[in-house]
Order: structure tokens, then C-alpha cells, then sequence
């Protein structure tokens, strides 16, 4: 069974980091958020394409290039006008020595 068209995007989205490279900017619309739960400098919530993409690279940065990420979950919907699509993720990765 195919999946929603946005959880299939997602899917692509998260591919990619697996495959240990950034997705294209167009799978993001312009005005999408990416929200970032924790209790660490990088968690927040960053508005549109450029301020995720930025928030990419200091992912990066700050972990050393040792950041991994596993998709665990995907909701979403495509079939009104409210569309969204949702993932749940794993991530690991080392700062100042610490994982």
C-alpha cells in the first residue's frame, strides 16, 4: 500500500541523511517548520528553508560530524487543506566527548 504523499516525502527527506547528505531544498516548503525538542543550544523551532538548512549545518558542527539519525515514526496528511507531515526521530551523536 503507497503511502500518504507527505509521509512518502519524508521518507525521501530521511533517506538522504542516511545516505549522509542533506535533502534537497525543494522537498521543504518555504514556509515549513522543523522543531527541535530538548534541552540543548540547538533546540528550537527554525521557520523556512534557509533557517533549517543552517540548522543542518550546525548540527554538524557541533557534533563533529558524528550525528546519526534513525526515523522511528511518520504521520501525515495530504488530504485538505491543512496539510502536514510529522516524524519522530533518534538522534545520536558527540559533543565536547560527551555522546
Amino acid at each position: 500500500m503507497m503511502g500518504h504523499r507527505n509521509e512518502e516525502l519524508i521518507r525521501r527527506l530521511h533517506g538522504a541523511f542516511a545516505a549522509g547528505r542533506h535533502p534537497e531544498p525543494e522537498l521543504f516548503a518555504a514556509d515549513a517548520v522543523w522543531h527541535v525538542e530538548g534541552n540543548n543550544p540547538l533546540a528550537r523551532d527554525y521557520h523556512g528553508r534557509e533557517a533549517i538548512f543552517a540548522a543542518f549545518r550546525a548540527y554538524e558542527t557541533s557534533s563533529g560530524r558524528t550525528l546519526r539519525v534513525r526515523l522511528t515514526s511518520v504521520m501525515a496528511n495530504d488530504e485538505n487543506e491543512n496539510e502536514y507531515a510529522l516524524a519522530v526521530l533518534h538522534a545520536t551523536g558527540e559533543r565536547n566527548g560527551r555522546r
